[in-house]
């Protein structure tokens, strides 16, 4: 096995392709316009913590008023469920019209069975990595 793995070839990044790649892709948190994001507490595909990185950039770019997270009691990745999604574009627009910022527990409280963890605390990335 090793013999293979040694015979595997090896490539320099190219530094300006690099930096072109983090340009495009790195999240910056400059977002311009009101923002909701649900996050999965239980979310098997990425650690709920990203979260926490995201609100970390929003504001390091000075944008933390253009954004609510919002967080449900589930365990599903690329769907929550439509009550939520519902409740949550709903109270984006309503943000949006009356430029009055929603929080999350003004979105737990829109429907009662939107499965919302009030008050919950997101942890820092590093806690999973």
């Amino acid at each position: 096995m090793m013999r293979l793995i040694k015979k595997v070839l090896r490539y320099k990044a190219d530094p300006k392709a690099v930096a072109d790649f983090a340009k495009d892709a790195d999240p910056t948190g400059n977002i311009a316009l009101p923002m909701v994001s649900i996050n999965a507490v239980n979310d098997p595909t990425v650690f709920v913590e990203i979260a926490d990185f995201w609100k970390q950039k929003v504001e390091k770019a000075g944008k933390g008023t253009n954004l609510v997270q919002t967080f449900a009691n589930d365990n599903q990745h690329s769907y929550i469920s439509d009550v939520h999604y519902v409740s949550i574009m709903n109270g984006l627009l309503e943000w949006i019209n009356t430029k009055k910022k929603t929080n999350c527990s003004q979105y737990c409280q829109t429907v009662s069975i939107f499965r919302c963890e009030m008050g919950y605390e997101r942890l820092s990335l590093l806690t999973r990595i």
